[in-house]
């Protein structure tokens, strides 16, 4: 059976929790610590739903993640058996594939040219 978890699937974006701890009296000289991989992945979602994409994951048994149109619907696919780190790879990939293809296509079809 094909597992599945929707991440999104509400009209408002995911609250993305900060990294930065917060100094205090208590501890003057805290310097903000680089987010770990688990925060970086919740970020780069966001970003991709701020993209206008749904982020899907799912067992892809092998298959390459990837993003895809459906129905309008920009969505990406992540495995969901990768780790964390694998995960966040696929989605910078699937991004990056989809805004090189964008400007591609804007390059190919400047505003104010006709085709």
């Amino acid at each position: 059976m094909l597992a599945i978890a929707e991440a999104h699937s509400t009209a408002t974006p995911p609250k993305v929790a900060s990294a930065t701890p917060k100094v205090t009296p208590a501890t003057p000289n805290v310097v903000p610590a680089t987010p770990n991989v688990i925060e970086r992945l919740k970020q780069k979602s966001r970003h991709a739903w701020d993209l206008g994409f749904k982020v899907r994951y799912e067992l892809l048994d092998g298959r390459a993640a990837t993003w895809c149109e459906i129905a309008g619907n920009k969505v990406i696919f992540v495995d969901l058996a990768a780790t964390a780190s694998e995960q966040l790879d696929q989605l910078e990939r699937a991004i990056e594939d989809y805004q090189s293809r964008k400007r591609a296509s804007v390059s190919q079809h400047p505003v104010g040219h006709p085709s």
